[in-house]
């Protein structure tokens, strides 16, 4: 789990950094990790996939990134419903995936204004 959280804030760090494709690469292998240590229904899992899809967003991925934000909002629909797994951050994260996809498909967030 602490080489999941190493390179969950690897990625995030060279996203910031702008290195984008490098960013990818990193948080493409976390969320493989992710599944494999610790499932595709973990808080963790949905936050690797809800940086992966932002950077995505920013190299112009839109259909990836999509994919992603869903994805993520399926786990966290799914730790919700569960009081023993509702996290704290569930909302902030359901907030995080809304703007992710509208950054993504600006046509429909223009006309939904």
């Amino acid at each position: 789990r602490e080489a999941l959280l190493q390179l969950t804030r690897e990625g995030v760090l060279q996203a910031d950094m702008e290195n984008l494709a490098e960013a990818e690469r990193t948080l493409r292998h976390a969320l493989r990790l992710a599944q494999s240590a610790i499932g595709t229904d973990h808080i963790e899992t949905a936050i690797t996939l809800i940086n992966l899809a932002s950077v995505l967003q920013e190299r112009g991925k839109a259909a990836e990134t999509l994919q992603h934000v869903s994805e993520a909002r399926t786990i966290l629909e799914n730790l919700e419903k569960d009081r023993a797994t509702r996290h704290p951050l569930i909302p902030a994260l359901r907030r995080a995936c809304e703007a992710i996809a509208k950054l993504a498909t600006p046509e429909q967030a223009v006309s939904a204004e």
